[in-house]
This record gives structure tokens, sequence and C-alpha cells, in this order.
């Protein structure tokens, strides 16, 4: 039986009367639907009852009351939003090259593994590739790589993992970053997405926009560059010339390729990149760049300063008692 079912129908009739009001308030505060059952529920608590007989509305979140109450406002929000209540997955998009052709990867950003079914589960936030995990199933509309032969089977898995070990990398190690301004905060939300526009620019199957693919590479490297300069200077340098962006950080930051960093683009090239002048560049050198950007980009994310370290740790997680 449906735990709303205990909730007399005068009850019921009454909190989704209140929904229309509530939701009204949520859409105008800007609240995405996936997080409007909770707000919803809390809003009630908070503005419509007044008392409980026999109960209390101290940490009602932990009351057995609660959990009936977001039963029907859940009902209630999925009748009027249906799937969008649904928050997707996090994932980190990228690419990969297999057998000269393109493919877009989704890498989870956390895993979920059930300790005790239905009660508490283990939530890991991984840098690599884990027990368990099966890196092909990242790949969107994938080759049939059961029909590899193994050596070349195993190629692709290695790239798959690389970019997916890579893009995973940096997103921890931004997470965990310290962040002294606003301005680096802005530095640090936009590597990631950079990152994923410049893969699905590689990977667009009608128009593909290689030179901002390049672009966009370069930027997220650009980016954590200019982070590494707020840390450690409280300011960067105004330029898109990554070699001088290093230079500005050389003595404060480790473990960064200067190699790698003096093959990639200067300032001017890359700005001819991205407004598609100067001599052509193919998909193919794009994904070589859009690599090494992402191996750039991991090696600089480590070399940011922090007071925390998370990689592959594990937390035990209870079920929420609303959910």
């Amino acid at each position: 039986m449906d735990e709303t079912d205990t909730i007399p129908p005068a009850t019921v009739a009454e909190i989704r009367e209140w929904m229309t009001p509530i939701d009204a308030a949520l859409t105008e505060a800007g609240v995405q639907a996936p997080d409007r059952v909770r707000a919803a529920a809390e809003i009630f608590v908070g503005h419509c009852i007044l008392e409980i007989e026999g109960e209390t509305k101290e940490k009602y979140y932990l009351r057995p009351w609660f959990r009936r109450l977001c039963g029907v406002v859940r009902g209630w929000y999925v009748e009027q939003y249906g799937a969008s209540l649904n928050r997707p997955n996090e994932v980190l998009v990228g690419v990969c090259e297999i057998r000269g052709s393109l493919f877009e990867a989704h890498i989870p950003t956390s895993l979920g593994r059930p300790e005790e079914p239905g009660k508490t589960a283990w939530f890991v936030m991984p840098v690599d590739l884990q027990d368990g995990e099966d890196p092909s199933e990242w790949l969107v509309n994938p080759p049939n790589l059961t029909k590899f032969e193994s050596q070349a089977k195993q190629e692709a898995l290695d790239e798959v993992c690389a970019v997916g070990g890579w893009l995973r990398s940096i997103h921890h190690d931004i997470m965990t970053a310290t962040i002294p301004d606003d301005e680096a905060q802005g530095l640090a939300d936009n590597v990631l997405p950079y990152l994923q526009t410049a893969a699905q620019h590689l990977t667009h199957p009608y128009k593909p926009a290689i030179g901002l693919a390049c672009w966009d590479a370069h930027q997220a490297v650009e980016q954590l560059l200019k982070l590494a300069a707020r840390q450690h200077l409280g300011t960067h340098a105004w330029t898109h010339d990554l070699t001088r962006l290093f230079e500005q950080v050389r003595n404060q930051v480790n473990g960064v390729d200067e190699a790698l960093l003096g093959v990639m683009p200067d300032a001017k090239r890359i700005v001819q990149m991205r407004a598609g002048e100067g001599r052509p560049v193919s998909r193919q050198d794009a994904y070589r760049l859009y690599r090494r950007a992402l191996d750039l980009a991991a090696q600089c994310a480590r070399a940011l300063s922090r007071n925390l370290e998370m990689r592959n740790s594990s937390f035990l997680i209870r079920k929420a008692p609303w959910a």
C-alpha cells in the first residue's frame, strides 16, 4: 500500500491545493524542477502546518509523517512535471579516438555501491577506473568492441580509460582546490564546460566545429593556469599565451610538463583557429590538441593548492528518511 493512502483524503486534497501557490513561488525563485518536491514540502511544513496533534515539527525531516507528506507532494509534481523531475546522473563529457573515428564518452563523476539494500550505500568519488567498471559503457554509440582483435580492443579501452582518468582527476582537483576570490571561482567553473564543448564540437555528426574545439580545449588549460596565479599571486596575466601564463607561476606549481606546454598553439595561432583563419586544422589534429590539453589540464589541476584530498574516497551514506 502507498504510504499516502494512510493520509485522509481531505488532508491530501488540502495539501495538493497548496501546491499551486507554492510552486508559483518556486518558479519565481528559479528553483529547478528536480529540486522542487523537497523544497515544496519544506515550505508547506514551515508555512502551512501550525501544529501536529501528538507530534512535533522539530527535526521534521526524520519524522514518518514528513515522508508521507513528501509522497503527496511528489504525486502532485509528477502529474505536473513528469519526467523533468528526474535529475540525470552527473557525467563528464569527453571524446576518444578509436580506429580513426571519434566517439563521445560520458564518464560518471561518482559511483554508488549498495551496502544494505534500501538502507545504506557507498558513495565513491573516483579519479580513475574502479573495480567493476567497464569503460566501454562510457562510450556513446560505441563500435562493436567484441569484434575487435584483442590488441585493438585493449588499445581502444586504454584510450577511453586515459580520457576518463584525466577528466575525473580534473574534476576532483578543481573541486578540492582553494578558491581565493570570485574571479578564481569563475575560472574554476569554466574548465570542465570548456572541455565538454570541445568534445561535443569534435563529435558533432553533421557540423563539427574544429577551430572552436581547439579553442575550448586550449581555454581549459588557460583557465587553470590563471587560477593557479590567483591562488599564489592574487592576480593573473591577461593573455592567451600558455607559456607566459606558466612563467607567472613556475616557482609555485610542480608537475607541469613544459615540453608538452611548448607544443600547444601560441596566442596568435589559437585565436586564428577559433576564427577559422590560417592553415586548416583536421579533425585528427584537433583531437591530438584536445588530448594534449586534457593531459596538461590534469597536471595543472593537480598542481593547484588545496586543503582537502578526496581522491577515490568512499563514504557510507544512509538513505534519507523522506525518500
